[in-house]
């Protein structure tokens, strides 16, 4: 750990002009290229800027809080500036898409005081990274004041220029390009921003998220007050909070293209607490397969194709214990025909894990008495379904019941709405979240090559790749290349599909060779909305997975990443629409390889290539 701490006379010697009754503060990262300004301007209004490699992204965007009295934290404020302090601590995930995550920041606090509201009070931590800037508010304990009882969040971002970005609403929509000044309320985060033309010669991104929503409301994004193009926090309800408290992080990730904000997915995990589970050995990511034929027999045939496919779960999914949606539904009591206890002695003897779905509804009535329950059965997961989000109180019951699910050993996959702010990191039994138009909805191509620089800087995303169902609107490369694309510890494979549809395609071995989580994570090539390739380490071998619009076209995947002087096999599985081609339209290429090779991959309308790489011994 390397930690510098700066008093204010050599903070200002190394360029930096912190004091203690000034109207214009800065904070810099580490390299020098983000630069986080604090102002106080008309009327003592607290703002923020923001700067990167010196372009000016925001600017006098305003900072605050209207209380539930009808008071405001916003105007006639006075500011204290606290030292300077400079953060170096790498440390290392217990999974995750690289095997060590840089932490280095430069980070200080601001302290207000309301003039308007006499003795009320809260303060502004920043973090400056060489990869973005965050931000949270604390309140203090204040006289009078010992619940904080808030009405809106203030926080607005002003844009210097009106930026394209990519709108989504309602979680698992379609992204759309947009003007910031075309933006409509409630759209979703994360936001990514064009700060450039998208062109070859300015291909800067920005991408506006939160971390760390544990025990407050939701974020979106709608128009904000200020003239020309800004946009302000919209929580999902009312605060109510015991002071002292701290606010949830909001964040903007900063990359010079686009594949950046894939590969600095960590950051969200940064602005969270480390991990307060003592021994995670017993949290397993892994493949899993969904079973909707709800009956023993069905059970053990999934069984029996996740053990002959090395995949590590199989999964009972809505109905198990009834209609999900009827309150008279038990998830202690299997329905008939269904005999969970067979199953799980059958799958144990597997090596397979069984992981079970449940509903909002029995959630809330249950979860205390199905953990220790399910935990002494053996299901080792838990997919929870149609949890409510926005609200403070809902965001701290999935908060809490994740750290309820730790404590009985069960890992946890939160599907629908739910959006990863990086709890993962503190109870990484979290191993997954949907949040995400996947292949449930069947998305078009275009939003596929969109979701990495859209979707996935947040971090984990459970898409429910497919294979064999008719209605997918890729070729079967393109579900091939998904698995390695889209991250996800518990990575669902075959979503819509049923053991007895497969027919020994030998494309398969890709999935049967397939890691979830990697030590090492390579953004090769990227344009939002018309392809992606990224390649991916677990140990010694390599997974690379490279997919297109709908639009044909020839990938470039250059393989510097490997080890010089190291000879790997490559098995490529790529688009073949030749007429005396397989039924799945997958050819197989088997060549060896070098890191000074290219490979070259033409890519079918809506297709993909899918790349596992093993060194030669």
């Amino acid at each position: 750990m390397h930690i510098l701490r700066f008093d204010f006379i050599f903070a200002i010697a190394i360029g930096f002009a912190f004091s203690q009754s000034v109207h214009s503060d800065e904070l810099s990262s580490p390299d020098g290229n983000v630069t986080f300004e604090i102002t106080l301007g008309d009327q003592n209004q607290a703002a923020f800027s923001l700067q990167y490699h010196n372009q000016t992204i925001l600017r006098d965007s305003r900072l605050g809080f209207e209380l539930s009295d009808g008071s405001n934290l916003v105007d006639h404020l006075t500011m204290t500036a606290g030292p300077v302090s400079e953060i170096n601590e790498p440390w290392r995930p217990v999974y995750g898409e690289r095997d060590m995550i840089p932490n280095h920041y430069r980070q200080a606090r601001f302290d207000f005081a309301g003039m308007q509201a006499p003795g009320r009070r809260f303060s502004l931590e920043v973090r400056v990274y060489n990869e973005g800037a965050a931000f949270r508010y604390t309140i203090p304990e204040q006289e009078g004041m010992d619940e904080f009882a808030c009405k809106n969040e203030l926080t607005e971002f002003r844009f210097q220029d009106d930026f394209f970005a990519y709108e989504e609403h309602g979680t698992e929509g379609d992204y759309r390009r947009v003007p910031i000044t075309s933006i409509e309320p409630k759209c979703e985060t994360p936001l990514t921003i064009e700060l450039g033309s998208n062109d070859v010669n300015n291909r800067r991104v920005a991408c506006i998220m939160e971390a760390h929503v544990e025990d407050y409301p939701r974020m979106w994004l709608s128009r904000g007050s200020s003239e020309g193009p800004s946009l302000k926090a919209q929580l999902g309800g009312p605060v109510n909070r015991k002071t002292p408290f701290a606010t949830p992080w909001r964040f903007i990730l900063l990359g010079e293209r686009p594949g950046d904000l894939a590969e600095r997915s960590y950051m969200m995990h940064n602005l969270n607490p480390p991990n307060r589970i003592e021994d995670p050995s017993w949290i397993h990511p892994g493949k899993a397969i969904r079973c909707t034929r709800l009956d023993t027999g069905n059970g053990k045939a999934y069984i029996d194709f996740a053990a002959e496919h090395q995949l590590q779960y199989v999964h009972f999914d809505a109905g198990w214990y009834g209609p999900e949606r009827d309150e008279a539904s038990d998830p202690r009591t299997p329905i008939a025909g269904f005999d969970i206890q067979t199953l799980l002695q059958y799958a144990a003897s597997k090596n397979i894990s069984v992981s079970v779905y449940v509903n909002r509804i029995a959630l809330h009535k249950y979860l205390d008495e199905i953990l220790p329950l399910y935990e002494e059965w053996g299901i080792k997961a838990i997919k929870f379904g149609f949890v409510a989000v926005g609200k403070q109180e809902e965001m701290k019951w999935i908060y809490d019941a994740v750290a309820k699910a730790a404590a009985h050993h069960i890992v946890i996959d939160i599907h629908d709405s739910y959006r990863p702010t990086g709890q993962s990191r503190t109870y990484p039994n979290l191993l997954t979240q949907e949040g995400i138009q996947g292949n449930e909805h069947m998305p078009k191509p275009e939003h596929n090559v969109t979701l990495p620089f859209t979707r996935f800087p947040a971090g984990a995303g459970d898409y429910t790749v497919c294979y064999y169902n008719n209605r997918i609107r890729t070729t079967h490369a393109h579900q091939l290349a998904a698995s390695v694309v889209f991250y996800s510890p518990m990575q669902f494979l075959f979503w819509y599909d049923h053991p007895s549809q497969s027919h020994g395609e030998p494309e398969l071995k890709f999935f049967d060779d397939l890691k979830t989580t990697w030590d090492e994570t390579h953004v090769i090539d990227d344009r939002i909305g018309d392809y992606v390739s990224i390649a991916r380490r677990n140990g010694d071998e390599w997974f690379i997975g490279g997919m297109t619009d709908e639009n044909a076209r020839a990938l470039t995947i250059p393989l510097s990443f490997l080890k010089p002087g190291s000879r790997y096999r490559a098995e490529i599985y790529r688009d073949d629409l030749s007429p005396d081609a397989s039924g799945t339209k997958v050819a197989i290429e088997r060549r060896d390889i070098t890191s000074e090779d290219v490979i070259q991959a033409d890519l079918a309308s809506s297709g993909g290539v899918a790349i596992h790489l093993t060194p030669i011994q």
